[in-house]
């Protein structure tokens, strides 16, 4: 995921998620899809999801407040429920310091 996806944020302003099909289309189209943490989050879950892994997004914030960051956290037959991020080169478990638990997207 992280070598075919470029950070970028959003439009100011706008909160916007790419639909899966699009990325994957870019992705094949040029090596690579310009999208942010939360398109990231959608698509990584999708594909983790179609090869029937339990996966959802993890929404963070450093307040309990307006959310900073999503994650994705899928089951692990052998650890539980673990959190990845599609964007950064965090180890798989990496959740930020500091930040809280806001919620799960199923």
């Amino acid at each position: 995921m992280r070598s075919h996806l470029r950070y970028t944020h959003d439009p100011v302003g706008k909160e916007v998620i790419a639909d899966c099909d699009y990325m994957l289309r870019e992705i094949e189209r040029t090596g690579s899809a310009a999208e942010d943490c939360d398109s990231a989050v959608v698509l990584l879950g999708a594909l983790l999801r179609a090869v029937g892994i339990a996966a959802e997004a993890v929404v963070v914030s450093p307040d309990e407040g307006t959310y900073t960051h999503v994650l994705l956290r899928y089951r692990s037959p052998k650890v539980g429920w673990v959190t990845l991020d599609p964007i950064t080169r965090n180890a798989p478990g990496w959740f930020p310091s500091g930040a809280v638990r806001v919620g799960s997207v199923a």
